[in-house]
């Protein structure tokens, strides 16, 4: 043990000076740095003085033990991540070896000698022999780590794998500090535990989406804008969009973590925010975001963003700005999935009156306002209860007939943007509901248009395989046209339709049980028509 005999500060241009009072007992750890010596205070502190400042003097073991004690676990303390650096495990190998040595050399007590007791002859016996089992050295599983991190997300806890991750690591070092004897082993766990924070995009996203919420948080607060702040906001969401556009799927755990906080604060954030720039860099975020998983359509169509971009498309005229907003709009609405209750009031005949008076005006929206309808179009199931059946059936659709019938020729569906899309077809679905009611059956196309649309079913369903899904689609439009429209005055392509029904009905099942059930489906349909025609 060594006292200061004079004061000395910490060098700010060595971090790893250390500094001591006069008076002050310190434990030499090192001397290999000479005219420095390595020391460690009572404190636990850790650095280097100037041996000059320096000077031994005798002390108990229990007092250097201490010391000793209390510089490992700074040293636990100060380790990153849970990690220690090269630096930090060398000292404190040699601190456990000071240790180590303290124990070793502890000088052994010694009593008063007692008289000579009166020695009584006893028989001998041999002592038994009780071999002590060799202590084997502690094997800790290469894959305990990931395996402590997997039990704590799955745990309902809420945590990122990443939380996870620093929680363990933390409560490992803690304890390691507090029972040093056990420290190598809690060291090696830690060791163990996957390497979370290696993608710098990680902490870039996790950092933009909390200066967000902190940004939404506090503009809550506020009744005024502060639009100083306006590039920097821009800075913050650009990074979200780049991230996210480069590889959103490898995030979506960000997104998706404690109830989806950091996508509801976006949406949030979206709907008191007025200011025109952040919205559309917002707008496109939202647009990513749908590309990375249907199940973040699914909280947005549930969330008051459809609300607020109904508005955004009513109340602007800026092509951008709408355009934005009907694209992410028709995302959330891809998936066909039932949308609240409450919507019918925003996002009802009117909003679809509106839409399709603007595509038949031939606006700079018309193909964006196509689009739009047709993905609305997906969440109703019956279609007399349809709004835009309601809509279509009572004013003239030239424009929008014209549109739908090059769709349906090219096959394309411009509401299957991304590949969560699985409810059918958009624009066979539109059809489909046409022709499942009178009024629009009988009014919606032209008589050559009709004509054209009959050619183009009779092409497809000749030119489909058994056992595909869009034959059967197909089959069930020409169905429905039959019944609706006035195909019974026209009779277009009569005999043709009848050659094709019948060799579909002659058809032999395939051994593909899936494929089996269509074909099967296809003859129901085929003989009904061949029933009521």
């Amino acid at each position: 043990m060594y006292k200061v005999i004079s004061s000395c500060e910490a060098d700010a241009n060595y971090p790893q000076t250390l500094e001591v009072s006069c008076g002050e007992l310190v434990f030499v750890v090192d001397k290999t740095n000479d005219p420095w010596f390595l020391v460690t205070k009572q404190s636990g502190a850790v650095g280097y003085v100037l041996n000059s400042s320096i000077t031994a003097c005798d002390q108990s073991s229990k007092v250097i033990n201490t010391s000793i004690d209390e510089a490992i676990a700074k040293i636990h303390e100060s380790a990153k991540n849970g990690r220690l650096s090269e630096e930090q495990t060398a000292l404190l190998s040699k601190l456990k070896d000071h240790r180590k040595s303290l124990k070793e050399n502890q000088p052994i007590k010694t009593k008063q000698k007692a008289p000579q007791p009166i020695k009584i002859e006893e028989p001998s016996f041999e002592p038994i022999k009780i071999e002590q089992p060799v202590s084997e050295p502690i094997k800790i599983p290469e894959n305990l780590g990931r395996e402590l991190v997997k039990r704590v997300v799955e745990g309902r806890t809420r945590l990122t794998e990443n939380e996870a991750n620093h929680l363990i690591a933390d409560i490992l070092n803690n304890v390691a500090a507090n029972i040093p004897q056990i420290s190598h082993v809690l060291v090696e766990i830690v060791s163990t535990l996957p390497v979370m924070d290696s993608d710098p995009q990680i902490k870039n996203l996790e950092l933009a989406f909390a200066n967000l919420i902190e940004i939404k948080n506090d503009a809550q607060q506020r009744s005024w804008a502060v639009h100083d702040d306006e590039s920097t906001i821009i800075e913050i969401l650009n990074t979200i969009l780049t991230t996210l556009s480069s590889d959103g799927a490898r995030y979506s755990e960000i997104l998706s973590h404690n109830d989806n906080e950091a996508l509801m604060a976006l949406v949030e954030y979206y709907q008191m925010e007025p200011r025109v720039k952040l919205r559309l860099v917002m707008l496109q975020i939202f647009g990513a975001i749908c590309v990375v998983s249907r199940n973040f359509i699914s909280t947005l169509l549930a969330s008051v963003l459809p609300t607020e971009l109904v508005r955004e498309i009513y109340d602007h005229a800026d092509v951008q700005r709408v355009s934005y907003a009907s694209l992410v709009l028709s995302l959330i609405f891809s998936t066909g999935e039932p949308v609240p209750v409450g919507f019918y009031d925003t996002i009802g005949a009117d909003f679809i009156r509106f839409l399709l008076n603007h595509v038949e005006s031939g606006s700079d929206f018309d193909d964006i306002f196509v689009r739009l309808i047709l993905a609305m179009n997906l969440h109703y199931i019956t279609p007399h209860d349809n709004p835009t059946m309601g809509v279509m059936g009572g004013q003239t659709c030239t424009t929008f007939s014209e549109k739908v019938m090059l769709l349906i020729n090219r096959g394309d569906d411009p509401v299957a943007i991304t590949e969560h899309t699985t409810p059918p077809h958009s624009v066979l679905k539109f059809l489909q509901d046409i022709f499942s009611r009178v009024d629009t059956g009988r009014n919606f196309f032209y008589t050559n248009d009709l004509l054209v649309l009959i050619d183009i079913i009779i092409r497809n369903i000749s030119d489909l395989p058994p056992g595909a899904t869009a034959r059967t689609e197909f089959l069930d439009l020409l169905l429905n046209l039959l019944h609706k429209s006035t195909y019974s005055e026209l009779k277009h392509r009569n005999q043709e339709i009848s050659e094709i029904l019948t060799r579909i009905s002659s058809e032999e099942l395939p051994q593909d049980g899936g494929k089996e059930s269509i074909v099967e489906f296809d003859k129901n349909i085929v003989e009904k028509i061949f029933v009521d025609f």
